[in-house]
């Protein structure tokens, strides 16, 4: 790959001792990536109804333990 095509760059940098390296340092990610959430959001309120189940039944069980499976 040629340098010119990274999404960065290397910097050289030098230590107190005189030791050097190269750091590389990335292009900024975009303020707003091209993704559109609003395909997501339903899917998000499934997932916050099941979380809100779930709590809810680990909140009346006699032994929160019993939903753990251990091996023997």
């Amino acid at each position: 790959m040629k340098k010119k095509d990274r999404i960065g760059r290397y910097v050289k940098i030098s230590t107190v001792k005189g030791e050097s390296y190269e750091a590389y340092i990335p292009k900024p990610l975009p303020l707003r990536p091209p993704l559109d959430m609003e395909e997501f959001h339903p899917l998000l309120e499934e997932a916050n109804t099941a979380l809100g189940r779930l709590d809810g039944m680990s909140s009346v069980l006699p032994d929160q333990a019993l939903f753990l499976y251990r091996k023997v």
